[in-house]
């Protein structure tokens, strides 16, 4: 895929995503997930609807020929697999990575939130930023957070460890003149 500019897109509009053949011009299937590298924080596939003969299909992502808004195209229905079919994502098959409502918090352990939602480069598929809502309290008061990839430290299946976004400034000498009697 080449494109002038980076494109993002919103975790939703991945699914119910028309899979199209060029082959033959007819939709195979639509999109009803993603399956995530938690250690890269990319998406490597997509999960399908049901087709024929297939029960959990996927299309990997190196298969997608173009990724439009309204639907993606692949050369042909043999670009869909069945999931046990592809060894190298069993790991990731067999402990699902869903970012949906993981907490959220900072090196030293400060709680931010939960995701809500996350945008994603449709470039190479990688989880560019984190949309965070913020614990109960904080949330009546403020609104979402946004956490860019660069921010992020460490991701576990519960967890996502972000950078400290404040630095402590330096000890300021007192300047104020003493005062005359």
């Amino acid at each position: 895929m080449h494109y002038n500019e980076r494109m993002y897109t919103l975790s939703n509009s991945l699914l119910e995503l028309p899979i199209l053949s060029l082959q033959t011009g007819q939709s195979i299937t639509q999109t009803s997930g993603v399956i995530i590298d938690s250690s890269s924080l990319t998406i490597v596939a997509l999960t399908c609807g049901e087709t024929e003969g297939m029960t959990h299909p996927i299309i990997l992502i190196r298969d997608i020929r173009e990724f439009a808004t309204d639907c993606i195209l692949v050369n042909s229905d043999d670009d869909i697999s069945e999931s046990e079919d592809i060894v190298r994502l069993k790991t990731l098959l067999d402990k699902p990575f869903n970012l949906m409502n993981i907490r959220v918090a900072t090196e030293s352990g400060h709680r931010l939130g939960r995701v809500e939602d996350y945008t994603i480069n449709t470039e190479n598929f990688q989880i560019q930023k984190l949309y965070v809502h913020p614990a109960l309290l904080k949330g009546v008061f403020g609104s979402s957070l946004i956490i860019d990839r660069d921010q992020i430290s460490d991701v576990t299946p519960k967890l996502i460890t972000v950078k400290e976004t404040t630095t402590s400034l330096p000890a300021i000498a007192d300047i104020t003149p003493p005062i005359k009697s």
